[in-house]
């Protein structure tokens, strides 16, 4: 099947020029409406043909294993930063001008490491976008909420991520595909976004916090940890049986508790923020709605969230067609 390319800013332009690279992604973002996830999910079908099942399966288990170990090391530097840096504090009483710096700069070096890193940017369209981040802190800290792992041993990386959901791909991929290709290219999908996403805030967090850059590799391991080898993919069969948890948790970052599985708890909800924009906001305890409203819910309560209100942008031409040199997992 030919392939459909995707004209994209390149890696190497992230850079070279971080403002013009990411005006090119808003530009892109804003002005070609068929970008969508499900244009995005059939064109990564159509690039994995090239490659094969086997040799989509083969760059499987690495995808899985950075995704977790990205997604592990967030969630240790979040809490550093919340616990040592009082980051929450500190990014709220911030200017979105002051937070921008450290937003693109988190943008651009992630995506400078490598191709594919870059091109999922537009798998995560609905997410990665400078003027909300800087912009909308509920819906920041809501993201960084979702990317973090809920429950966390310290002596080991988890063998599965707690993958990062929004509701545009919901269609995508609900549902088992009859075609294992396209089911094990929805499985990847859906860990490149939550790979790039992690990415991206560990270096936000760090950036703020004026700590060390993270290291972007799989290679890297803590010696104080125990680290458990990854068992590889065999089979698609494997692939299939992944689970995608959508249980609440809390939204206080501070607990970020996970309600039980067996629903012995019921976790509450703000009603206003559901009742008005359809928000599901979520609170193990009256104590922590009561903290989370005084530190930042109090400002945004109820109110729609303007996303894609981003002002007027120059017309960058996007730089080049991303020509895969590898499967588009890695």
């Amino acid at each position: 099947m030919t392939t459909t390319n995707i004209r994209i800013p390149l890696a190497e332009h992230a850079d070279a020029d971080a403002d013009k690279w990411n005006m090119s992604w808003e530009s892109l973002f804003g002005g070609i409406v068929f970008i969508s996830p499900q244009f995005c999910f059939v064109d990564m079908v159509n690039r994995n043909e090239i490659y094969g099942l086997k040799n989509t399966l083969a760059s499987y288990p690495h995808l899985l294993s950075n995704t977790c170990d990205a997604q592990y090391y967030l969630t240790l530097d979040a809490r550093q930063c919340f616990d040592e840096h009082d980051f929450e504090a500190r990014w709220l009483a911030a200017s979105p001008e002051e937070r921008s710096p450290h937003v693109l700069g988190a943008l651009a070096a992630v995506c400078s490491k490598s191709q594919n890193l870059n091109m999922a940017r537009v798998y995560c369209r609905g997410e990665l976008r400078i003027w909300p981040l800087c912009n909308e802190p509920e819906m920041f800290f809501d993201l960084l909420r979702s990317a973090m792992l809920d429950d966390i041993d310290a002596t080991a990386i988890p063998k599965q991520p707690k993958y990062i959901m929004h509701s545009s791909w919901d269609e995508v991929l609900a549902g088992d595909e009859a075609d294992d290709l396209r089911e094990v290219t929805k499985a990847g999908l859906m860990l490149l976004r939550t790979k790039l996403i992690c990415y991206v805030f560990d270096f936000i967090l760090r950036s703020f916090c004026s700590l060390e850059t993270p290291i972007l590799t799989a290679s890297y391991v803590d010696p104080i940890l125990e680290r458990e080898s990854h068992e590889p993919v065999a089979s698609v069969a494997s692939i299939r049986e992944r689970t995608v948890e959508r249980r609440p948790s809390c939204s206080y970052l501070r607990c970020l508790k996970l309600a039980p599985a067996d629903g012995s708890v019921i976790f509450n909800r703000c009603g206003r923020c559901f009742s008005q924009i359809r928000r599901q906001g979520f609170y193990c305890s009256r104590e922590c709605q009561v903290a989370d409203w005084k530190l930042r819910h109090k400002k945004t309560c109820g109110k729609t969230p303007t996303f894609d209100d981003v002002s007027t942008l120059p017309e960058y031409p996007a730089a080049g067609v991303l020509a895969a040199a590898v499967p588009v997992f890695l």
